[in-house]
């Protein structure tokens, strides 16, 4: 049977997208520690990725609040008189940016992984018992 996309609603498309992009090839399932592991590697490599072109995806405070975590950390003892500075410019660039930047709508890439059952049932994890239809 040939699918045809008739729109672009969000609801008919994923449902449609789930039929499509079944694997074609069988191959071991993995642990569901392994893949969630995988994923956050991923999402770590796009924002690195994202953050040296200045991307809107990446959240403009996301430097100034590294850089006062590590000043607090270096200092944990003296940290209110020595991490003045980088606590100031975080504060600055949350008044900024509080208002106008929105975090980008995320693609559950877990779902779709559990949706073409790509682990493996442990005493972890377990699938839900199929519904009846």
């Amino acid at each position: 049977s040939v699918i045809r996309f008739t729109g672009c609603t969000k609801v008919s498309s994923t449902r449609r997208l789930y039929q499509v992009l079944e694997p074609q090839q069988g191959f071991p399932p993995f642990h569901h520690a392994k893949g969630t592991e995988m994923l956050i590697r991923m999402v770590a490599k796009d924002s690195r990725r994202q953050a040296r072109g200045g991307d809107p995806k990446v959240n403009p405070c996301k430097s100034t609040h590294k850089a006062m975590i590590l000043s607090m950390r270096r200092n944990p003892m003296t940290f209110q008189k020595d991490s003045r500075v980088e606590v100031f410019n975080y504060r600055q660039a949350l008044a900024k940016n509080s208002t106008t930047w929105e975090s980008p709508k995320s693609v559950p890439a877990r779902q779709l992984l559990e949706h073409w059952r790509l682990f493996m049932e442990t005493k972890q994890f377990k699938y839900p018992a199929k519904m009846a239809t």
